[in-house]
């Protein structure tokens, strides 16, 4: 039960004086009673809202949860804010992290991951990325730290290895709720198979991993290190939570099974796009629009051959239809 006995509010004002925003106000609400409160602007909504949240005190009077009293924020009480509530004194980590801690987690800001930095690709939006790290070698890509890792000595080494690890967030699908079976697109989005015997992005936790090439480390003058990469399935602006070096010996398992994937690995569509089509495209992209548009962009369950689809890429957008099984480029807007 939920009881107000007695509260009364004031505000000081810029003036001089005080003004009572709430005086001698009572209620009470039983477990399970949905109550609303209204009034117009003003009145006191809010503030009587922060004193059950515990974010204020009153002036005279007391609140009570069953019998204790509110002295200020706790787990057993929740509040959603009309407009973005965060504290100005905290850092971003310590505001992601302030939920946990009222809950008296211990690891509350090692739930509240860093990101350390942010890949930039020729892909804007999600449709036409590669499906798994590794299958265009032609893509490029790069690495921008955030300002507080961008420390060479954090690097010192990291050009003695060919590829890389890739920790990072689906920023795009970040979910309250996740289901524990998903429907894999190259299955054509009917076989429902375990979340976890699959690459799906709508996991517990958003988190995916990629292996890519590095080419070389930049040194760039205002931006810190910048790492060039090749090979990369990520979105432009992904955040990057962490990278490791890529061990061969232990990395790679030339006798692992793939299950479904076997069938779907050596899968590829012929792509024909008209020579004053391919004219638009710079020639430093050309090679890896047509592996990706090879890779089939559609959903699986999508076949009509009526459809222009249109894929963003490196600042183009494609029109392209597929018919007959062979995909037709038929525009390329700057």
């Amino acid at each position: 039960m939920l009881r107000i006995d007695k509260v009364t509010k004031e505000f000081p004002q810029s003036s001089g004086g005080r003004k009572r925003v709430l005086e001698d106000i009572s209620l009470k609400i039983e477990d399970n009673e949905f109550v609303c409160i209204l009034g117009k602007s003003g009145c006191g909504k809010s503030t009587l809202l922060n004193l059950l949240a515990g974010y204020t005190v009153p002036d005279y009077g007391a609140l009570y949860l069953d019998r204790n009293m509110i002295h200020g924020p706790s787990a057993d009480r929740g509040i959603v804010f009309q407009e973005y509530a965060l504290y100005p004194w905290y850092t971003v980590l310590q505001n992601v992290a302030f939920g946990p801690s009222v809950r008296k987690d211990p690891n509350a800001e090692e739930i509240a991951m860093k990101v350390i930095a942010r890949i930039h690709t020729d892909f804007p939006e999600k449709f036409g990325i590669p499906r798994q790290s590794g299958l265009i070698e032609e893509l490029k890509s790069m690495i921008v730290f955030e300002p507080e890792f961008r420390d060479a000595n954090a690097l010192r080494g990291l050009e003695e290895y060919s590829h890389l690890w890739l920790i990072w967030e689906f920023s795009e699908a970040v979910r309250d709720t996740w289901s524990p079976m998903v429907r894999p697109p190259r299955l054509g989005g009917n076989k429902r198979v375990g979340v976890f015997a699959t690459r799906s992005p709508f996991r517990p936790n958003p988190i995916g991993l990629s292996s890519v090439k590095l080419e070389y480390v930049e040194q760039h003058p205002s931006l810190g290190p910048v790492l060039h990469l090749t090979g990369a399935d990520l979105m432009d602006g992904t955040p990057i939570l962490d990278i490791k070096p890529y061990l061969p010996h232990v990395d790679s398992h030339v006798e692992a099974l793939g299950s479904f994937t076997e069938k779907t690995k050596e899968y590829f569509i012929p792509v024909e796009i008209p020579d004053e089509l391919l004219e638009k495209v710079p020639a430093d992209h050309r090679a890896a629009l047509k592996k990706v548009l090879e890779q089939d962009p559609r959903p699986s369950y999508q076949n009509s051959e009526e459809r222009v689809y249109g894929l963003s890429f490196a600042g183009m957008e494609i029109k392209f239809q597929v018919k007959d099984e062979v995909l037709h480029v038929v525009g390329v807007e700057m």
